[in-house]
């Protein structure tokens, strides 16, 4: 089990704990030491990959980008996917990204099919580190040795949560799954 507390350019901590089977004693923990905790639990029928370490980064509504940017640099990702729920969230987040430094592709719907095999092709060869997409133009794509799926907004569903994470820890290989809430 994990917890993580992440110092930031943001007014709080982050506190994140592992999402795995749970023990009373850190649900415990955290309805002690974090305020409104959510627990999310999968149904038996839809579990998860157990090469993938998911993780819970609980934020202020306000202090996503800045979140989220400190978590790429804290763990640098070689090749990343960042899900949003939208494509206006897709258009904005890489414009903020890209305001603060960081490079990043975006697929969504409107963009033409070119566009987005560029894109990803781009994350498969390395010149890009981190793609931003949207869950329906995610879909399909085969992109091998996927290090890290951040859900910038939580997936509507269990579903699209597994869908979302199941890009990494592909192949015998491990992969982390950060779910900002």
């Amino acid at each position: 089990r994990r917890h993580t507390r992440l110092q930031g350019d943001w007014s709080s901590d982050v506190c994140s704990s592992d999402l795995a089977t749970m023990p009373s004693e850190i649900k415990m923990l955290s309805r002690e030491f974090m305020r409104d905790p959510v627990h999310i639990q999968l149904n038996a029928g839809q579990q998860t990959n157990i090469d993938i370490e998911q993780q819970l980064v609980v934020i202020r509504g306000h202090e996503r980008e800045s979140a989220l940017v400190r978590i790429l640099e804290v763990e640098d990702p070689e090749k990343a996917i960042v899900f949003c729920r939208t494509k206006r969230d897709v258009d904005e987040l890489q414009a903020v990204l890209s305001a603060r430094g960081v490079a990043a592709k975006s697929i969504h719907g409107d963009m033409s099919q070119v566009v987005r095999n560029q894109a990803v092709q781009s994350l498969k060869d390395g010149r890009a580190k981190i793609i931003i997409a949207t869950d329906v133009a995610a879909r399909g794509i085969d992109i091998p040795n996927v290090t890290h799926v951040i859900n910038f907004n939580v997936p509507e569903n269990r579903e699209r949560y597994v869908h979302r994470i199941g890009r990494t820890g592909r192949a015998g290989k491990r992969g982390r799954s950060i779910t900002l809430a």
